[in-house]
């Protein structure tokens, strides 16, 4: 029995002759499904179909058909295809009277690795059937999916198979819309779809799933320096720094490959923490804020965010900004004071922060507001790291800190920061503020102190007569100044913890929130080069292959 496997995507179902937005796919196919009776006549497959045809044409008849569709447990999913699957079931069932089914996978389409290893227990149990004879053999069709996914399915059949168990087929577009199937064999073509899925796993920077290709194929014996190249990329992009530089020290010894841009630059930026040199440029404007190690070390946190954004992985790309925050807050603090939050016994380093900050900062720590007891949490550390220290650039940083903070995005918290921008600016304040005309004030932050007293108070004792007033003034003035402000808006601390603690997935809209603007303003400040580090890695690694 020959068994033909594809990889479901968007373009293997149309609907009267027209593909189905991919932005609408999984709700347009839910509800094709649902109608099924009434949208049949419709409904046709596409690349699969073709292919059937054209196997049968060339003397290879398919005995059964098995699609693998997502169905992902992450808000990210409007383009899975587990509706699809269903339809293409009936579809293709009636179309040529043979068993059509599919299989459904729950793994994040976008990585690489999940992917991988749900594919790889389903495709044991096709391993398992050819081996007691119960298939004959297989096909795989690259009909659709991700790139992540199209990487899995041959990595695994290359290597989960022998080569007369199963052949490849990809299907070429025709200018009729038709399809047309190209073969590869996969002995003839081992080294060079080797390389192909390296390269594919690099690009999506999944270099553990480069690792494993690359030891299972014969690219080592002519280029054996690859494996500790990958190494290191895979040890930098997992934020492990002492491995990172291990491999690099012992990849400066390999004559071939010390020479490699990426390999040379992060040498010396991490050959000792005077001379290095950091990704980011602009060091000499932070050198009275942290030290260059810490300033290194918060520059590469920034790069590997910033390219899970590139690679759309949202979610990793939230927790690796929130742990940029952390770090940054944590090195000021550490470099100003002396005392270091990450440390083993950091509950005797919050005490000794206590203990500065009400001794040698009190009156600061009174005038700022929001009230937040002195702990170990990046509410704290922004409120310290900004009273602790008044470098412009530094304040600038801290200020997009608290832009991006739920915590700072109250609206007391907002007219703080508003009178902080505009301490000259008392005038509007008593025009706004009707109460201040019997309670005169020579500053803005002393009327900011009189408002936030009589806020807090009535907040505290809502039946008060006065408590609607004050609270009213308060929201409109905020709204003048901040119109973005609202509760559509879900602040990176919220996405961090939702993520890491409820496993809620952060999609694509976070990136039109105002305050992502403020979060790309980072590497300005940094000074981090245009082009991505590892977009440079990876480029250059794969130029290797060719």
């Amino acid at each position: 029995m020959k068994l033909l496997v594809a990889n479901l995507g968007n373009r293997n179902i149309r609907y009267k002759g027209e593909f189905l937005s991919a932005k609408t796919f999984k709700s347009e196919t839910a509800n094709l499904l649902n109608n099924i009776k009434a949208e049949k006549p419709f409904l046709s497959a596409n690349i699969i179909n073709f292919a059937i045809e054209q196997l049968k044409n060339e003397g290879v008849v398919i005995d059964q058909v098995i699609m693998l569709a997502s169905n992902q447990e992450s808000d990210h999913d409007f383009q899975d295809t587990v509706y699809a699957a269903q339809i293409l079931e009936i579809i293709l069932g009636d179309q040529f009277g043979i068993p059509v089914s599919y299989k459904v996978f729950s793994a994040n389409v976008a990585d690489i690795n999940a992917v991988t290893a749900a594919y790889r227990q389903y495709f044991k149990t096709i391993r398992n059937k050819l081996d007691c004879n119960e298939i004959s053999k297989v096909i795989y069709l690259d009909a659709g999916g991700t790139p992540q996914q199209k990487f899995a399915s041959k990595i695994l059949f290359e290597y989960l198979f022998e080569p007369e168990q199963i052949a490849f087929y990809y299907a070429d577009p025709e200018p009729d819309g038709s399809s047309h199937l190209r073969a590869s064999e996969p002995r003839e073509y081992r080294m060079i779809i080797d390389k192909e899925n390296i390269a594919s796993a690099i690009r999506v920077n999944g270099y553990r799933a480069a690792l494993q290709t690359l030891h299972n194929s014969g690219i080592l014996n002519e280029m054996p320096y690859l494996a500790k190249l990958l190494q290191f990329m895979d040890y930098r992009y997992q934020n492990t720094a002492d491995r990172a530089r291990k491999k690099c020290l012992e990849i400066m010894n390999e004559k071939k490959i010390r020479d490699i841009d990426f390999i040379k630059n992060y040498y010396f930026q991490h050959k000792s923490t005077e001379s290095g040199q950091p990704l980011g440029s602009q060091y000499a404007a932070f050198e009275q804020v942290m030290s260059k190690a810490d300033f290194s070390a918060i520059c590469e946190l920034y790069a590997i965010a910033q390219r899970h954004v590139q690679i759309k992985n949202y979610s990793q790309a939230c927790l690796f900004f929130a742990l940029f925050v952390e770090n940054y807050l944590y090195a000021v603090i550490r470099y100003k004071l002396g005392i270091d939050l990450t440390a083993n016994n950091y509950e005797q380093e919050v005490d000794r922060l206590k203990y500065v900050m009400e001794s040698e900062y009190k009156n600061e720590v009174l005038r700022f507001y929001p009230m937040i007891n002195i702990s170990k949490n990046v509410p704290t550390n922004i409120k310290v790291s900004w009273i602790i220290c008044d470098i412009d650039v530094h304040r600038k940083m801290i200020h997009s800190f608290m832009e991006v903070n739920y915590l700072y995005n109250d609206a007391m918290s907002l007219l703080f920061r508003w009178i902080y921008s505009h301490p000259d600016d008392l005038t509007e304040l008593m025009h706004h503020f009707a109460f201040l005309a019997d309670d005169p004030c020579t500053t803005a932050l002393e009327a900011f102190n009189k408002i936030s007293d009589r806020y807090n108070r009535f907040m505290n004792n809502k039946s008060h007569p006065g408590s609607n007033a004050i609270i009213e003034e308060v929201n409109r003035f905020i709204k003048s100044k901040y119109p973005e402000r609202g509760p559509s808006v879900v602040y990176l601390d919220s996405l961090r913890n939702a993520y890491a603690h409820k496993a809620k997935s952060v999609d694509e809209k976070w990136l039109n929130f105002n305050y992502y603007k403020q979060i790309q303003g980072w590497g300005d400040l940094l000074g981090m080069p245009e082009q991505n580090i590892y977009e440079q890695m990876n480029e250059q690694f794969i130029s290797l292959l060719k």
